[in-house]
């Protein structure tokens, strides 16, 4: 009996006094990282909290049972660093699927499909006494579904905004919780001096232009179905583009090289590096190419040289 507490004794002390190479290994939980979904966060707050669960534990064994604790130990370790693996390897699959669906929403084309996904919105009070509205593409609108810029605050109709079903018009009361702007704000007169101000393209006006976020936190995103038929300019590929089609048809990779200045580059993008905030939306260069990839199957290599007030002429 003596044996063994003085064995108890000598592995405590090795543990305090011991260097670093001795000692237990030790080990951080991370809650969450910035930009996580909100379920990503719980989940890693759950490990978080499974990890300080087992650390607790583990120092009453260690100091109760020594030898015995010792084992335990190493094998709570490996439980929780194994249940943080698999939280982390779900989310990952989450995040992955959430990914390709957002993909493939944005490279559906709007005059194709009698579903649209995240149409971005601004309201504007044109005049005072009149309530802020906003005008959707379609007109023979069902399921109206209207979120804020990152997706996460859902609108509630007669609360949030008026609509009529069937009818393109959104208008958004006193009380609603959508921001919006008036006209004057968006279009100034030319006497104003505010840095955020720029001249319009008719020089009889100034302009709201503001970089990062800004208008991100200003737009809303409409998502509903519509029996419309779109009437407006329909794009289409030249003929001229026989070897593109080539590669496509034998899942060649790609080569996509885009020339530009500040929009090409990706000013404004939520995915932007210079704004990255929610939902982190790559810029159009990179839209085109995953709607490439999505819709043919194949690898394309982009390589974009825009910057910023650059010329091509």
């Amino acid at each position: 009996m003596r044996k063994i507490v003085w064995v108890s004794v000598v592995l405590v002390v090795f543990c305090v006094i011991s260097p670093s190479w001795a000692k237990p290994p030790s080990f951080t939980f991370h809650s969450s990282k910035w930009g996580d979904s909100p379920e990503k966060v719980r989940q890693s707050e759950k490990a978080t909290f499974l990890g300080k669960k087992y650390k607790n534990k583990i120092l009453n064994l260690i100091y109760k049972d020594s030898i015995m604790g010792m084992k335990a130990y190493y094998a709570q370790v490996y439980r929780a660093k194994k249940t943080i693996e698999n939280f982390e390897g779900v989310q990952q699959k989450l995040q992955e699927t959430n990914d390709k669906n957002l993909i493939k929403q944005a490279g559906d084309p709007f005059w194709r499909t009698f579903k649209v996904t995240r149409e971005p919105l601004l309201f504007i009070k044109y005049s005072e006494g009149a309530a802020p509205k906003a005008k959707l593409l379609f007109k023979s609108v069902s399921d109206l579904i209207i979120t804020d810029s990152t997706g996460e605050i859902v609108y509630k109709p007669s609360k949030d905004y008026t609509w009529d079903k069937g009818s393109n018009l959104i208008k958004i009361g006193p009380k609603s919780r959508i921001p919006f702007k008036k006209y004057s704000e968006i279009y100034p007169p030319l006497d104003q001096t505010d840095s955020s101000l720029i001249m319009s393209t008719d020089r009889k006006r100034k302009l709201l232009y503001k970089e990062g976020h800004y208008f991100h936190e200003l737009q809303v995103m409409a998502s509903y179905k519509h029996n419309d038929k779109w009437k407006g300019s329909i794009p289409s590929a030249s003929n001229n583009l026989s070897r593109f089609r080539t590669k496509l048809k034998h899942k060649s990779i790609i080569s996509l090289v885009v020339l530009g200045d500040s929009i090409s580059e990706g000013y404004n993008a939520s995915g932007f590096v210079h704004v990255n905030s929610k939902p982190f939306q790559p810029a159009y260069p990179k839209l085109v190419a995953n709607g490439l990839e999505n819709k043919f199957n194949v690898s394309v290599k982009l390589v974009n040289f825009s910057s910023a007030g650059a010329k091509t002429d």
